[in-house]
């Protein structure tokens, strides 16, 4: 896609800015594991769930860090 007003360094900061907030909510959803891993019963399932949303935002921040890569201006 073409964007008149955002130029590369912009887009990047987006990027960067986006991939912040899967880290963010990727941190969130390691201590809520911690802490359901602290119960004196905890809940399978909700392990894997949140297992399964960690995978998940592995998976967003590698694909947005290939975004990111292909905005990078090349070196010589």
């Amino acid at each position: 896609m073409s964007y008149t007003f955002i130029d590369n360094s912009e887009k990047i900061a987006i990027v960067e800015s986006q991939i912040r907030t899967i880290e963010y909510s990727k941190y969130t959803n390691e201590i809520a594991k911690i802490a359901e891993q602290a119960k004196s019963a905890p809940d399978a399932i909700t392990l894997l769930e949140l297992t399964n949303q960690i995978a998940e935002k592995d998976r967003q921040i590698a694909a947005l860090n290939a975004s990111r890569a292909a905005l990078l201006p090349e070196e010589n």
